[in-house]
């Protein structure tokens, strides 16, 4: 869900103490691990310590990409979550073309959002996911690129934007969409006195449309 890649965002920030040698002590583990949920926990707990992780330390978990256990593959997603070089973003790449959803979204998510890098490697990539079947994967390919302010996916959202979710509104936010303002001052007048409405997409919606009239302020 949303409510966890947010969670999920800010549990990247945290400074784990002992963090290198966590680490250390879980790659050589790894080596010898042979049951299949012992790997996936190492390699979980590589993912909340690689800050710190080298060249050639990636290496050894680009192996877990492509093996047949589901637990094992969507592990390998967070343990190479937030590495910043090339070949931990190409086993990502790779991920997000895994045929089970839960992976390719959270590998999705990983390349769109957990990394700032920007190559046309990693947008050809979002691109791919913008036309998946499985919604999350696909907003969160949308994100992405609308992070990159990558006007091309205004396409794609513009499909989206009928069931306009969270993500909707943080990806208008994101490309600084002013031709979405009319549409979203509607939705505001329309929702923001009833009773049903969900307090946490009318506090994103409110944001979104504060900071669309602060753009156009500022041309």
């Amino acid at each position: 869900s949303q409510f966890y890649r947010i969670n999920k965002r800010k549990k990247r920030g945290i400074e784990y103490p002992y963090r290198k040698e966590v680490l250390k002590l879980f790659l050589s583990m790894l080596a010898s691990a042979t049951d299949s949920s012992v790997t996936a926990a190492l390699l979980y707990g590589i993912g909340d310590n690689n800050s710190c992780i080298k060249p050639h330390e990636i290496d050894l978990l680009l192996p877990f990409i492509s093996v047949q256990e589901i637990i094992i593959r969507r592990a390998a997603v967070s343990a190479l979550t937030g590495i910043h070089k090339m070949k931990a973003i190409r086993g990502l790449i790779m991920l997000s073309r895994d045929r089970y959803s839960d992976i390719r979204n959270w590998a999705t998510f990983a390349i769109g959002t957990q990394t700032d890098v920007d190559t046309a490697e990693i947008r050809t990539a979002l691109y791919a996911r913008c036309v998946d079947k499985h919604y999350d994967t696909r907003m969160e390919a949308i994100y992405g690129l609308a992070k990159r302010k990558d006007d091309g996916v205004k396409t794609y959202l513009e499909k989206e934007f009928f069931n306009c979710t969270v993500y909707v509104l943080e990806s208008i936010q994101e490309l600084h969409a002013l031709e979405y303002l009319p549409r979203l001052k509607v939705m505001l007048e329309e929702t923001e006195n009833d009773p049903t409405t969900d307090q946490y997409w009318l506090g994103h919606l409110k944001e979104c449309i504060e900071s669309l009239q602060g753009s156009r302020h500022s041309i």
